[in-house]
């Protein structure tokens, strides 16, 4: 692929390249609250508002390593906006669904996943629900009124205060 052809597909996120004394120099404009990294011999420099400068020395790197780096980390933020929409979408069914079904319909609410990768990634521990009150065993800097008579009457005896 010639360098214009690689820099339009990565349009309009690259903004500017040069090569000053000897470094390959790419900017960059991203959404201000994507993920950004650096490689072993690639740095990056927020210069502010979601411009950000990728830079090495022309000795270790080539403009094609920039892009390369540059375009993992735009595939991995589109893709994490795409997780995030479709997070909210499904949140919101479940939302309409459980505001319009029953408890004892949404206690039978299974869901299912066929891809055998992602079950096994899951591993999920799931506890049984059940109408059981589950009190939680008290902290342990807390104590009864008792207890904390008993510490006072204790520290009045040896003479502090």
């Amino acid at each position: 692929m010639k360098i214009q052809e690689r820099i339009n597909s990565l349009s309009p996120y690259v903004v500017g390249m040069s090569f000053r004394k000897g470094y390959v120099i790419v900017d960059t404009q991203f959404k201000e609250k994507w993920v950004v990294r650096n490689s072993e011999n690639i740095k990056s420099e927020n210069v502010g508002k979601g411009v950000y400068r990728y830079f090495g020395s022309a000795e270790l790197i080539s403009v094609d390593d920039i892009l390369d780096l540059i375009e993992t980390i735009i595939t991995h933020n589109l893709e994490r906006e795409e997780k995030m929409n479709l997070l909210r979408y499904k949140a919101e069914e479940l939302k309409i669904l459980f505001a319009e079904k029953s408890l004892s319909e949404l206690k039978r609410l299974t869901f299912s996943i066929s891809e055998p990768d992602i079950v096994s990634e899951l591993n999920l521990d799931v506890p049984e629900i059940t109408n059981d009150v589950v009190e939680s065993p008290p902290d342990n800097n807390e104590t009864d009124g008792e207890e904390q008579q008993d510490n006072v009457e204790q520290v009045e005896e040896k003479g502090e205060t």
